[in-house]
């Protein structure tokens, strides 16, 4: 998942100025998706809380190749948006929810263990993600390096259920 996210902050508005947008279509999607990042992340942790982390986290982890795929696909500055506001929502909602659920799964004695691998995979994700990027979006183009980024992300969700059933707790509530 942090492979391929936060590519989209930096490069997105280049690519919405190569499809013929101008600088002010590229910040709104920019907006857009900051946006959707910020106010999307209480609301839905609160109603986490409610319902079970497992049950936000994994639409999020829908949501974030969608939002990138609706991005590689291009088209008009509502298409843009449409697509910064979903993948906003995605990532903004599933950072917040999956520290929660992590840290509610695991033993207070290896909390600190456990956030600091997080930390370490987004950061690495991030890095690795930018020089990534930067390679396919010189050699493909922008459309395709964010429709390979929307396919990377989607491996996301069965990885998350392959170590949630091999390492997680077995009850539903988290």
């Amino acid at each position: 998942m942090f492979l391929s996210v936060f590519q989209i902050f930096p490069i997105a508005p280049f690519h919405i100025i190569d499809l013929g947008g101008s600088t002010f279509a590229s910040g709104s999607g920019l907006l857009s998706a900051g946006g959707a990042y910020m106010t999307s992340f209480l609301p839905e942790r609160r109603r986490a809380e409610g319902i079970g982390y497992k049950r936000i986290f994994i639409p999020c982890l829908v949501f974030i190749p969608i939002g990138l795929s609706l991005l590689a696909l291009g088209g008009s500055r509502v298409w843009m948006v449409l697509s910064a506001i979903i993948f906003g929502v995605g990532f903004g909602t599933a950072y917040p929810v999956f520290v929660a659920y992590i840290m509610q799964r695991v033993d207070a004695s290896r909390r600190g263990a456990a956030f600091g691998a997080m930390l370490a995979a987004f950061d690495t994700g991030i890095g690795t993600g930018s020089t990534m990027m930067g390679w396919l979006i010189q050699r493909m183009g922008f459309a395709n390096a964010f429709g390979v980024a929307a396919g990377i992300s989607a491996f996301a969700l069965p990885y998350f259920f392959i170590a949630d059933r091999r390492f997680g707790r077995r009850d539903e509530s988290a």
